[in-house]
Parts: structure tokens; sequence; C-alpha cells
């Protein structure tokens, strides 16, 4: 009897946070603003004829200032290969947001989401309109009105970007099903898979880093058709857990000691996998493509999500959590707008005027830093105090 009511109960908490969630989405003015198209205008010249638009976005991949001043390390043999193959580095890249709950759709959607506290509360930890407003984002609906057809690339364990019902094509990793894969599929998945008997099918990490390789094998392996594609994936990597040494070897063990220098093995792994995939592009492409690379935001070694609250992170803390990679291909003279700081909320603020005549301008670079626990309670940052 006592487990049935405490299954009963579990039903109806599960029930009525569904319930709240869907009257959320439903009643939400940010959605309602952000689902208005975009408008594109005429340009008098196009500079590339629909070109391909591969979007790749690098979990927690930080910019080269902070792992020289955090870890020492240096990114420049990586960063002038970029070069050589005609990418754009600006000068500073920074996330607007501390949170990959934030950060993507900001990107997305190209716009502030500071909305959200009113809505959902800014103590929820709610995720499910910022969720929606991932998948239901403005670039695709704007890029599929121009022509392009939508290929998407699922993340193993983050659920906003595990699928997208607006895909024409959904990449499939290969292997089917097996409890080890299946335990490496959400973090709680994997949590039992260290903390309870499930844990004896072995570890999970050698999936983990079966599902990256995949993923960017079929990135390079992508047949568009020869119809204008938007490839979307939003990579966990070089986010723990950290599954690959620094010759993209898989790795099996906790990620429990020296972190610093896992996570710097996983950075060159993931260099290794961009250049390699990043040069079959642009050798197969009939026409230069736009190669968007885009860190969600920095690492977060110093700790800033233990602070007891957001007013009282360290500008040190805050400066690294800001600190996003990015390096962008851009033909016909695209590089020019990315040359000097650029903010994730103003990426595509950027390409899709240029490209696709998009009537937009670029926002006001603005910082902000929330916790895990209270993604939406929300403290704005003065960039100068991160110099």
């Amino acid at each position: 009897m006592v487990s049935l009511l405490l299954i009963g109960y579990s039903v109806i908490r599960i029930g009525l946070n569904e319930f709240r969630a869907h009257r959320a989405i439903a009643t939400s003015v940010l959605a309602a603003e952000l689902a208005v198209p975009v408008k594109a205008g005429q340009i008098t010249s196009t500079p590339v004829q629909k070109p391909d638009v591969y979007l790749i976005v690098l979990d927690e991949y930080a910019n080269a200032a902070i792992l020289h001043e955090l870890f020492g390390a240096t990114n420049q043999e990586f960063e002038d290969s970029l070069r050589a193959l005609g990418f754009t580095i600006p000068r500073l890249v920074r996330s607007n947001y501390a949170q990959t709950t934030l950060s993507i759709p900001s990107l997305l959607n190209f716009a502030y989401l500071g909305g959200l506290a009113a809505e959902v509360g800014r103590q929820s930890n709610d995720r499910s309109l910022p969720d929606y407003l991932l998948e239901n984002n403005r670039v695709v609906p704007f890029l599929k009105a121009q022509g392009y057809q939508f290929v998407f690339f699922p993340s193993q364990w983050w659920r906003a970007t595990d699928h997208n019902r607006h895909a024409e094509r959904e990449f499939q990793v290969k292997g089917g099903y097996s409890l080890r894969r299946a335990l490496a599929a959400s973090e709680l998945q994997r949590l039992l898979s260290r903390f309870t008997l499930l844990g004896a099918v072995g570890s999970v990490h050698p999936t983990m880093a079966e599902y990256i390789k995949q993923t960017f094998e079929g990135l390079r392996r992508l047949d568009t058709g020869g119809k204008p594609t938007f490839v979307f994936a939003h990579l966990i990597f070089p986010h723990g857990p950290y599954v690959f040494n620094a010759r993209c070897e898989p790795k099996v063990g906790p990620h429990l000691s020296e972190p610093d220098q896992r996570y710097l093995d996983q950075v060159r792994c993931a260099n290794a996998l961009i250049l390699e995939l990043v040069g079959a592009l642009l050798r197969r492409a009939d026409k230069p493509p736009i190669i968007v690379l885009q860190g969600d935001h920095g690492s977060g070694m110093l700790g800033f999500n233990l602070a007891p609250k957001a007013a009282l992170v360290t500008p040190a803390q805050a400066r690294e959590r800001f600190g996003a990679f990015g390096a962008y291909y851009l033909p016909a003279g695209g590089g020019q707008l990315f040359t000097d700081t650029v903010t994730i909320v103003n990426v595509f603020r950027k390409i899709l005027p240029y490209y696709f005549g998009a009537d937009l301008i670029p926002e006001p670079d603005r910082l902000y830093m929330s916790l895990e626990d209270s993604p939406f309670d929300l403290v704005e940052v003065d960039p100068v105090s991160l110099r």
C-alpha cells in the first residue's frame, strides 16, 4: 500500500509539472515575441548564393585567453591552423549567459532571454520554456523560408538538444540498444551506473567517446543532396565527463583527479577532430559554406557555481565562465564583421543580414551571471570588471 501511494504521488507530481510546463509555454509572452518571423530584406548583391550553414556548438570550450591564464596552455597552433583555412577568430568572444540552458537558446534566437525570470520565476529550475525556445528557434524557420533543409545532430545527454521535431533529417548514431548506451543517455542514468549495481555492466565512458566520434564522422560524411542545408550539432565536448586523452583515445575512469589536465586533454582532442572536420567540409564543398564553431560558455574550474548566489561570483570566476571560444568561416568578406569583439547573442545578428538580408541589427553586449540551480536568477555583470 505504501509503495502504491508513493508511486501514485510521484505520478501526480510529474503530471502537474508537465501541465505547468505546457501552460508556461502556451502563455509565454517571450515565446510569442520570438515566434514572429524575421523579415528578409533585399540585398543588392549576394555574397554567396545560398551557402550551406554549419553551426557546431562545443560545450564549455573556453577561449585562448582563459586557457592561457588558468591552465598555462596555449591554443595558438590550433587557432593558426584555423586562420590558415580562412577562419576568423575575433579578438574577444564571450557568452552572454553562464548556463547552457540560456546560452544556446540566445544564440539560436539572437535575443536576450531575461523575460524568462518574470514568466517562470527567478528561483525556478524548470527548463521547459528555454528548451522550447531552443527547439522552436528563429534561425531554422528563417533559413527554411530561404529554401533550406534542416539537418540535426543530437547531443547524447542534454535534453534540449537530444531531438528536434523541425529537422528534415536527424543523425542517428550506429550501434542499436545496449544497457551501457542507455546509462550514458542522461546525468541521472550516469549517476545510477556509478553508485548502483548497474555499474557492473562497465564504464559508460567508451560509449560516450564513441558517440562523439560518430557525430564528427557523420558531419564529415553528410550528403546534403545538393540542397542548401542548415546543420546544427551540439557536442557536449570538451565538457566533462572527460572520456578522451589528448590523442583522442578513449580514457576509462572517473574524472575526479587532475580535472585541469583532463579538461586540456579533451580540448586537444577536440582541436584535432575539429581540424579534420572543417578540412573535409571545405575540400568537398561546391561553394564556400558558412561554418560557425561556437563555445556556449567558458570553463568552470574556478567554481563559480559554488557561490552562495550569483551576485557573489568573483570577477575572476565570471571572466572564466563568460570566456567562450568562437571561430567563424565566413566567405566573401563576412569575416570582417567578427574581427574585434562578439558575444553569442550577436553571432547570427551579424551573419543573417550580411548573407540573407535579414532585418536585424546588433544588440548591446550584455553579460548575465546565474547559477546552475537557479538559472533564471540573473545578475548583470559589467564587462569592464572582467578585464
